[in-house]
């Protein structure tokens, strides 16, 4: 119904859906800096020792969050495309795709980065003898594997993420041409 409704208000509005097209690729561009610059600093973050490794978390913490109001506005605005076209065209499927991969991006977030994210932020506010990770040969170990998960799902959501933009790409394109 809700589609009907969108199809019938912005469907026979070419302004519109070049609109909603454009709103999509800026906001899906923006979702990708966070997860990107995660998986780009992969290389430095394995090198650095615990207290460096939080440190560096607590800086770029608040900067991540301010750029991650785009996740769920471009989920919006590419739901809201989808529904103004007809699913009888290929911009209609590629802007589909686009907005799985966007949605898994930000299921992604808020299921294994939060979390992970929590942790950073009690451990960086927790004095190091009550850390949540032990103190011994094993606070390596299980400061690492936190920290390869992290950067993991940092990896996966810049795919997702960059598969979106590029998908809305093509739709653009398919749209245009």
């Amino acid at each position: 119904m809700m589609a009907d409704f969108c199809r019938s208000a912005f469907g026979g509005s070419p302004t519109m859906n070049v609109m909603m097209l454009a709103a999509s690729l800026i906001l899906a561009s923006v979702t990708i800096v966070s997860p990107l610059a995660g998986a780009l600093e992969v290389p430095g973050d394995v090198q650095l020792s615990r207290d460096s490794y939080l440190a560096v978390r607590g800086i770029y913490y608040p900067g991540f969050t301010i750029a991650g109001v785009a996740e769920p506005l471009a989920v919006v605005v590419i739901c809201a495309l989808l529904a103004s076209l007809s699913p009888a065209t290929l911009a209609f499927w590629l802007v589909a795709l686009a907005f799985a991969a966007e949605a898994l991006a930000h299921l992604l977030y808020w299921l294994l980065i939060v979390p992970m994210n929590r942790v950073w932020l009690a451990a960086e506010s927790v004095p190091t003898a009550s850390a949540p990770q032990a103190t011994t040969g094993g606070e390596t170990a299980d400061r690492t594997a936190l920290q390869d998960r992290w950067e993991r799902c940092h990896v996966c959501r810049a795919v997702a993420s960059t598969a979106a933009f590029v998908l809305l790409v093509a739709a653009t394109l398919a749209e245009v041409g």
